[in-house]
């Protein structure tokens, strides 16, 4: 079984997905709001989560990016966007985790206008393989 490489010829990581609600954004500002999220998820994230470690540095190509549109079964939320970034744990990642979580929350922020939204941050061991 072969491992899922990225570009650079590592293991595939971060996942960052977006999860919005239709429902509470207009579908012109939804629209550009996936544009201009996907081009800066790309910039931020490799630079606010990359770390010390070999195989922790990160470059745009690292992540996978996922957007999907909240649906009735997600259950309620108070929030209009969420984004949930899992990547692998690593000691100097983990050493200040939050302040890169608020790092990259201050740097979506202009982005998002006034609409109500997180960011979370998942580190965790992880392995991968596929076929």
């Amino acid at each position: 079984m072969g491992k899922k490489r990225n570009r650079r010829g590592g293991d595939l990581m971060p996942i960052v997905e977006v999860l919005a609600d239709r429902n509470k954004i207009d579908s012109e500002q939804f629209d550009r709001l996936l544009r201009t999220l996907y081009r800066e998820i790309w910039d931020i994230v490799p630079a606010e989560l990359s770390a010390e470690e070999p195989g922790a540095r990160l470059v745009a190509h690292d992540l996978e990016i996922r957007f999907r549109e909240r649906h009735e079964k997600d259950g309620p939320s108070n929030f209009d966007v969420e984004i949930e970034i899992r990547a692998i744990d690593f000691p100097s990642r983990r050493a200040n985790i939050q302040k890169r979580t608020e790092r990259i929350f201050e740097r979506l922020r202009l982005s998002m206008g006034g609409l109500r939204f997180f960011v979370f941050i998942l580190l965790s061991p992880g392995g991968f393989a596929s076929r």
